[in-house]
């Protein structure tokens, strides 16, 4: 009985033999490896020219400079929305999920509308 067959009876009958699952991935593993090194010796052996380009490349230190920007204003957002008052730290939880996983998003969203409550407590 191949290792294979073997596999799948194990997974079937819900035994887990770690060995054997462990095998059969490092063969899949080892399969994928050895394609992405074919692909890659048949690009290098292709006699295609390099492409070779002087050019500064503004857009990329553009860029760079909003990401920087997004990110300190998303610092500021944070740490005013740790240290003002009046929220629960649930609430403080779910603004500052949302300002991580929605940098621009989340910091005009916490700006137009979690603000508006601290001000408005604040007067």
């Amino acid at each position: 009985m191949s290792k294979y067959k073997k596999l799948s009876n194990i997974v079937r009958y819900k035994q887990l033999d770690f060995n054997l699952i462990l095998l059969f991935l490092i063969r899949k593993m080892h399969t994928i490896v050895f394609i992405n090194i074919i692909l890659v010796l048949l690009v290098s052996i292709s006699g295609a020219p390099a492409v070779r380009d002087d050019r500064v490349i503004i857009g990329s230190s553009i860029g760079g400079i909003i990401g920087l920007i997004i990110l300190i204003l998303d610092l500021i957002a944070i740490f005013e929305l740790l240290t003002s008052g009046g929220r629960g730290i649930l609430s403080k939880l779910i603004w500052i999920l949302i300002i991580l996983f929605f940098p621009i998003g989340g910091l005009i969203l916490y700006w137009c509308c979690g603000r508006r409550r601290a001000v408005d407590q604040a007067l």
